[in-house]
């Protein structure tokens, strides 16, 4: 179903064993990054709550420690990059 429809980029973050990843993704609705992250806050708390996190705090200064989720959303790293597609 998502075949072909996403690109990312991955980036090994040593000597921790953390992976950055860069996801571009085109939305269909016409929404702010607020609605995109109230979406992923929502699904952090809700159905998702195993798989991924969110953070709104600033983690350029601070040691990342993983918390039990496989993947946490920074919310300070996305943009928008038009009308319909973020970067996450």
């Amino acid at each position: 179903e998502l075949n072909g429809k996403l690109t990312g980029r991955a980036i090994r973050v040593s000597p921790t064993n953390l992976l950055v990843v860069a996801l571009p993704c085109r939305i269909e609705f016409h929404g702010s990054y607020g609605n995109v992250k109230e979406g992923n806050e929502e699904a952090s708390e809700g159905a998702l709550k195993s798989i991924v996190g969110y953070t709104d705090e600033d983690n350029c200064s601070l040691p990342i420690i993983p918390d039990l989720q496989p993947s946490t959303f920074d919310v300070g790293a996305g943009i928008v990059l038009n009308d319909h597609s973020v970067k996450l």
